[in-house]
């Protein structure tokens, strides 16, 4: 897809601004990588550079509804002695949010904070690269994250992408790949 990059700002119902790009760089994402929510990348395709809109996503286009099965009871052996309701913790990988506190257990909210929110944003189009003119290329290279971020960092590269190539193994994780099993190897797809 098409390389597009923007600024926006992005409001909830009662007008705070829950993110912004003014005053910081834009952001700059290719169409169909997923790297964006939904509901910006619906909104942008069809806009031109220059061009300015205000639209509203709803929650299912945006981080998607609360889920009540990422409302999870830990132990407070867990937690630090301090923890307090509305304290933030990572509970493997994810970042949630301390809800209760009983005599035992804590309860946390692995929700996205902005789960269940209608948002209000505005786009403004700045730069659109037109898929037919990026050439894409594909290195091997592990650990791939610091890879990627050499890559990222280049004048000209428009988007990164990892994963694994070659291999015995039908849509491979992390771990299995990394026991060298497997016979994958991590790479970057690099759009240029």
């Amino acid at each position: 897809g098409d390389v597009v990059k923007l600024h926006f700002t992005g409001r909830l119902d009662d007008g705070t601004i829950w993110d912004e790009t003014r005053g910081d760089e834009p952001i700059e994402f290719k169409v169909g990588s997923g790297r964006v929510i939904v509901g910006v990348e619906t909104a942008a395709v069809g806009m031109s550079e220059g061009q300015s809109r205000t639209f509203r996503i709803q929650a299912e286009d945006a981080f998607g509804l609360a889920k009540a099965s990422l409302m999870v009871n830990i132990s407070l052996i867990e937690f630090p002695e301090d923890v307090q309701v509305g304290h933030k913790v990572g509970i493997r990988g994810l970042h949630a949010i301390v809800t209760k506190i009983g005599t035992s257990m804590a309860e946390v909210d692995c929700n996205h904070p902005l789960a269940g929110e209608d948002l209000t944003i505005k786009l403004e189009v700045l730069e659109i690269v037109k898929a037919s003119s990026l050439e894409e290329a594909t290195f091997s290279g592990g650990p791939f994250w610091p890879l990627e971020l050499a890559f990222m960092r280049l004048p000209g590269v428009v988007s990164t992408q990892v994963g694994y190539s070659q291999g015995t193994v039908e849509k491979p994780d992390y771990a299995s790949v990394s026991s060298g099993k497997t016979g994958h190897v991590e790479c970057v797809q690099v759009t240029f």
